[in-house]
């Protein structure tokens, strides 16, 4: 059962950001607000690499509205391939504040970006798609019509076909409230 709860975890992250048939992803409704959101990608960037992360997360940062700049829920989103990359190019970059104590901070993707109050958070659903958004907490909403997780998940034997079933049924939908105050990173 908790196998299968990951695994329905992990699709679902991933159907969050990227979609699937079932839910328009974050990803997909962010392409059809662009006209409102905040461009990222101010310095054209084709691809990401240690030579030029630093200045890519810079360039988001530099680009929050100063409406949310305060905020203390404030996060860039990435892939794990890009917050990789951009702890490569702090390790190989001497020049920028970069602090290891939080180690498991490395390990779950979550870090402070160095000088700033913004969290840089790792997840699997814009893992190799080269996005980064940035806004506040508050401004992304998840739905769903489940009053507890275990309410719609079933795992039973069946002695006909001599195997383990199981069954999650649930809905849900992702969206947020305004796209002016998010920053959509884009390879050029």
């Amino acid at each position: 059962a908790e196998q299968k709860a990951l695994r329905i975890a992990e699709a679902l992250e991933n159907a969050i950001w990227s979609g699937s048939t079932l839910v328009t992803g974050m990803l997909t409704i962010l392409n059809a607000a662009s006209g409102s959101t905040v461009s990222g990608n101010t310095a054209a960037v084709s691809s990401i690499t240690t030579g030029n992360a630093i200045q890519v997360f810079d360039n988001i940062y530099n680009q929050i509205p100063q409406a949310i700049l305060t905020r203390n829920d404030l996060v860039i989103f990435c892939g794990w391939t890009n917050f990789r990359t951009l702890i490569g190019a702090f390790k190989a970059n001497t020049g920028v504040m970069y602090n290891q104590v939080d180690l498991q901070g490395l390990a779950d993707g979550d870090i402070i970006y160095p000088g700033t109050n913004v969290r840089v958070v790792a997840v699997p659903g814009l893992t190799n798609t080269n996005r980064i958004v940035c806004t506040y907490l508050g401004n992304l909403f998840y739905g769903t019509d489940l009053l507890s997780d275990e309410e719609q998940f079933s795992i039973w034997l069946s002695r006909d076909n001599d195997s383990i079933r199981w069954q999650a049924a649930f809905k849900a939908g992702v969206n947020f409230a305004y796209g002016d105050m998010m920053v959509d990173f884009r390879l050029a």
